[in-house]
């Protein structure tokens, strides 16, 4: 297929869909309300990870930096409430941290 053919199909599926689109009913607080809440609830714990993943493996001048990707750190002393990337590392457990060990598979 050349591409004016694959141009001249999507603009006539474009043009056939617009009426749909025009025609999609209005929302309702209640509805909003849910779909807002949805979305905190799905969405919190992505965006929430992405900032920890960060602080431990990408930004070095975060307090709590731990290593680049690739790499294994262990911490050798015990979590404190200064200890504010994550909101509650257990206080009496060393830990080491590997940030996305990418491991070649064997074939």
């Amino acid at each position: 297929m050349n591409p004016r053919t694959i141009i001249t199909i999507i603009a006539i599926t474009a043009v056939n869909t617009m009426p749909v689109l025009a025609q999609a009913e209005a929302v309702t607080p209640a509805e909003a309300r849910a779909i807002g809440k949805e979305a905190y609830t799905y969405g919190y714990p992505l965006v929430d990870n992405y900032r920890i993943q960060c602080a431990y493996y990408v930004d070095e001048n975060d307090p709590g930096f731990k290593a680049t990707w690739n790499h294994i750190k262990s911490v050798g002393r015990v979590y404190t409430p200064a200890d504010t990337a994550i909101q509650t590392p257990n206080s009496d457990t060393p830990y080491s941290m590997a940030g996305w060990i990418c491991v070649p598979s064997q074939s």
